[in-house]
């Protein structure tokens, strides 16, 4: 850590705690910012602050910190015009306010754990997780996010929406179903992890960059059944996801009453009528009782394929292969389409 220096001309008095950047405050840095708060252990956002050397903070010490980064302007500079045009109206000599023997621009409308984030981004793209389902991302890279869009720089944003597109695919349900596969196996997401991935894009401000991820997004938050602390949820969330799932549903009953009447053939081994002019109600009902209905409509495909019967009621091969083909192409593929479009940001 490096000692106090003595400052000169700068807007920072005895009240304030003056604390240094672990990873940011370098020797030859040629320019000092200074933002508010204390930076916790790298990439954390924990309810009870906590300083890089893991002693904790209480609410009035972090009030009264601000968190200083010696970088360089040329790195910074690259990146931004933003940076450029303030890095020019302070240059060395020109009167300004200085820190540590360089110039000092006060960041104080910046939370200090966010510039860090925002920074070491930058300096080290290690520093965001590169598993493309680690939604820890989702947390770190807010910050960085909405500086990147204060300060305009447009790379890092391009990268999260590149990201988000690829984390959450939404050309069609086959992609989905492998995703949904590979995140439910190996990640079992929280309902805390999911409110993050959409505070992501919302505060982040790129919703209109992501809409159909950002609704893939709502839809699986809605997947949670109530179990899962859904009294803690955003109550902006909860709107979507119950308005979401009503009209989903209504979609499905639409969809499905009208596919399967009367059939007078047999099942395969002639021992009982074919039963799909019962196969709507317990279609409709299997659906709209699911946590996933669009894993309950593959987990239907693959039932079908196995046996003679599709939620409970018996079928014919020719009405089989029929609703088979439905599920495949007509049920599924509506469904996907129909959660981008009533699980919409509003």
């Amino acid at each position: 850590m490096p000692p106090s220096p003595e400052p000169s001309n700068v807007a920072l008095d005895i009240t304030h705690i003056i604390k240094y950047d672990p990873f940011l405050y370098f020797p030859d840095g040629n320019i000092v910012l200074a933002a508010a708060g204390p930076v916790q252990n790298p990439g954390r956002y924990d309810s009870d602050s906590e300083s890089e050397d893991g002693s904790s903070i209480d609410s009035e010490e972090a009030r009264k910190t601000v968190t200083l980064f010696r970088i360089h302007r040329s790195l910074l500079s690259m990146h931004s015009r933003v940076f450029r045009d303030m890095f020019a109206l302070c240059s060395e000599g020109s009167g300004g306010q200085t820190w540590d023997g360089v110039p000092f621009i006060p960041m104080f409308d910046d939370d200090a754990q966010d510039a860090s984030n925002f920074l070491r981004v930058i300096y080290d793209p290690h520093f965001v997780p590169a598993d493309l389902y680690d939604f820890e991302y989702h947390r770190i890279m807010l910050g960085p996010l909405k500086l990147a869009d204060e300060y305009e720089v447009e790379g890092m944003k391009n990268q999260v929406i590149s990201r988000v597109k690829s984390a959450w695919p939404s050309r069609s349900h086959r992609e989905w179903d492998d995703r949904d596969y590979m995140v439910a196996e190996h990640y079992n997401p929280s309902v805390a992890d999911i409110e993050d991935a959409i505070s992501l894009v919302v505060e982040g401000g790129i919703q209109d960059d992501v809409p159909e991820q950002l609704a893939l997004m709502y839809y699986h938050l809605s997947t949670y059944s109530e179990r899962n602390d859904f009294e803690n949820i955003n109550s902006e969330h909860f709107r979507v996801l119950f308005r979401g799932r009503q009209n989903l549903n209504r979609d499905m009953l639409e969809w499905t009453k009208v596919r399967f009447s009367d059939c007078l053939g047999f099942t395969s081994d002639g021992s009982e009528k074919c039963a799909r002019a019962s196969l709507h109600m317990k279609f409709v009902a299997a659906f709209v009782s699911a946590d996933d209905p669009l894993a309950c409509l593959c987990e239907a495909a693959w039932r079908c394929e196995d046996g003679d019967e599709v939620f409970g009621a018996k079928l014919c091969l020719d009405c089989l292969a029929s609703v088979l083909w439905h599920l495949n192409h007509t049920y599924r593929y509506s469904c996907f389409k129909a959660i981008k479009k009533h699980f919409a940001h509003p």
